[in-house]
Parts: C-alpha cells; sequence; structure tokens
C-alpha cells in the first residue's frame, strides 16, 4: 500500500481538510513517499536501522530501496530475509506511530520507533533462522 501510495495520507483524501501538512514535520504535504522516506523525522529511523543493519546510506527514497530490495532481497538466506523484514517493519512502525500522533496525540518517539523494529526484526529472523549470528543490540 505505501509503495502504491494508496494509504490514507492527507494528500489522499478526498474533501476539504483543514491541515494537509505532514503531523511529523509540518513541512510539506503529507504524501506516502514524503512521510515514509523524505520526511525528515521518519528519516531518521530509517537511518538508524540501516546503520544497524550495516545498509548503504543511499537508500533514502522508495524507487531506491525498491530497486535495492529487488536485486539483493531475493532468496530465502538470512540476509535477504533480514533485508525484507526491515523494509516492511519500518514502513509499519512508521505508519502506526503516525496514526497514534494524529489520533491519541502520542509523540513520534524516534528512539522508541527505532527500538521497536529492532526488537521485531530480530524476533523476526531468530524464528527463521534460531542458529544465526545477528547483532542483538537494541539501543
Amino acid at each position: 500500500m505505501a509503495a502504491l501510495n494508496r494509504l490514507r495520507t492527507r494528500c489522499n483524501i478526498r474533501g476539504d481538510i483543514p491541515d494537509s501538512s505532514c503531523p511529523l514535520c509540518h513541512m510539506c504535504t503529507e504524501s506516502a513517499p514524503h512521510l515514509f522516506f523524505a520526511c525528515c523525522i521518519s528519516g531518521m529511523v530509517w537511518t538508524n536501522i540501516k546503520d544497524w543493519l550495516g545498509l548503504p546510506a543511499s537508500l533514502n527514497c522508495l524507487p531506491r530501496i525498491l530497486r535495492w530490495l529487488k536485486k539483493y532481497g531475493r532468496g530465502n538466506g538470512f540476509k535477504a530475509g533480514r533485508m525484507r523484514v526491515a523494509a516492511a517493519t519500518c514502513v509499519y512502525y512508521i505508519w502506526k506511530a503516525r496514526n497514534e500522533l494524529i489520533w491519541k496525540h502520542s509523540l513520534f518517539d524516534v528512539s522508541n520507533i527505532t527500538r521497536t523494529i529492532k526488537i521485531h526484526v530480530y524476533q523476526s529472523m531468530y524464528s527463521h533462522f534460531p542458529g544465526s549470528m545477528f547483532d542483538r543490540s537494541f539501543d
């Protein structure tokens, strides 16, 4: 849904919306490409996860991430699985935190979201590859 820009972001909602700005940075109109990849706030989450996994810094927009996943995320191996799980988990938790910010007036805590993503990725990968060596540092 995020890759196809079909999420119910403020630019995709029909009708008059008083504020269509990104709820995280308040600098641009909220769209899926902006929310997940161009926003400076969600970008900090991606940067933390990319650094943790040792991914190239150039993965900073949706088309690049999709091309990279298509090239390196194929197969059933540990590294490919880790990349796919990390990308999907980042999108999921950024969207979840965005909704909690809007509807529950929660804080968008980059370090907490990053930690949650790391734990989710680790648990998912450990369940599929229990004997693998994987960085368990979550902070």
